[in-house]
């Protein structure tokens, strides 16, 4: 009589020992020949491909949460007295940001409408820069069909993932590579474990966007800031941290058929090079302005997952701090203003 549910129970583990195995030999795979960024965009693409293909992939949440503690850790440590100093400089390039967000939109939007001949609802939330769960919580609101929007903001963070570390290795003067982490006491990190975790539940708690990393990343900030701690997570717990986010990214994918994906495929690989486009304009200006380098400003303006994109920061050597603020801005905003922004618009369905 249990034999059922006892099956189910097997399935689901057996998806879950395939999607991070399958993820830490991307991982490993990417890492071996030298790909920037390989721990990330190994795992991320290999477990899409298998999505793509119709095997079931699976990340439970208790794995996530440990996680996005580990990782909002690490980024946190980037942090240090002289952040608010350097935050003087900053709000010329949040305002940049601001606009940087709104010509995507436009851009996209347009494209999506016009070229890919989408309905304007669809386009619209096809289009939006990133807020990944917000945007497909808005247009699971709206008559939007819901395949494209989710095919086309996951190929924008596959390939953005993906893309992304080579640019910023084409257009850096010396060789890039992921920072080796500055581990600290024990003590610091039971420290660390402990005022982050709990932290990040609260921020859970209060529905806080990507509360538990952000949480995390916070209590880690204002530990390293104020020198109760030194150090970061060591790289041993650092990368399969790092792996479970690729997985869980590549595990999106999860209801588009390969018939779709081949349909949709240039449709989304066009939307992100409008995005990208404007990204890499933007993040031009902003650092000949402000004489920041090029592809950290790149990162912070990237139209990516908080996550992945803070991740990238801290495997590329950019500055965490300044790419964490920025995508963390786009975020929040993102996700205040686009539900009264698509009502306005009429992007959201009406109760009878």
């Amino acid at each position: 009589m249990n034999l059922p549910k006892n099956a189910g129970r097997r399935r689901r583990w057996l998806a879950v020992l395939r999607t991070i195995a399958a993820a830490t030999v991307g991982g490993l795979v990417f890492h071996l020949a030298g790909f920037p960024a390989a721990w990330l965009a190994g795992s991320m693409v290999v477990v899409a491909v298998l999505t793509v293909a119709g095997y079931d992939t699976d990340v439970p949440r208790p794995l996530f949460i440990p996680a996005s503690v580990i990782l909002g850790i690490s980024l946190g440590a980037g942090l240090g007295p002289d952040t608010l100093s350097l935050m003087a400089a900053w709000p010329v390039s949040l305002v940049a940001l601001g606009l940087m967000i709104i010509a995507i939109m436009a851009g996209t939007y347009v494209y999506f409408r016009r070229v890919c001949g989408w309905r304007s609802d669809t386009a619209f939330y096809a289009g939006l820069p990133g807020a990944l769960s917000v945007t497909i919580f808005l247009a699971m609101q709206s008559r939007a069909e819901m395949p494209r929007v989710a095919f086309a903001q996951s190929i924008r963070l596959l390939i953005l993932v993906a893309v992304l570390p080579l640019i910023i290795v084409g257009t850096s003067e010396g060789p890039v590579a992921m920072a080796v982490p500055d581990t600290g006491t024990l003590t610091d990190m039971v420290i660390l474990l402990i005022a982050c975790t709990v932290v990040g539940f609260l921020f859970e708690w209060v529905r806080f966007p990507a509360g538990m990393l952000v949480g995390a990343m916070v209590a880690s900030g204002v530990l390293h800031i104020t020198g109760a701690v030194h150090g970061t997570a060591p790289a041993v717990i650092l990368v399969p941290a790092i792996v479970i986010l690729g997985a869980i990214i590549g595990s999106r994918f999860k209801g588009v058929s390969v018939e779709q994906a081949r349909r949709d495929l240039a449709a989304g690989f066009g939307g992100f090079l409008v995005g990208i486009a404007f990204a890499i304009v933007f993040a031009a200006a902003v650092a000949d302005f402000l004489d920041i380098p090029f592809g950290h400003v790149l990162i912070a303006f990237a139209p990516g997952g908080l996550e992945a994109m803070a991740i990238m920061a801290l495997t590329l050597g950019a500055d965490p701090a300044f790419v964490g603020t920025h995508q963390l801005v786009r975020f929040v905003g993102l996700s205040l203003v686009m539900p009264f922004v698509a009502r306005r618009l009429g992007f959201v369905k009406r109760a009878d």
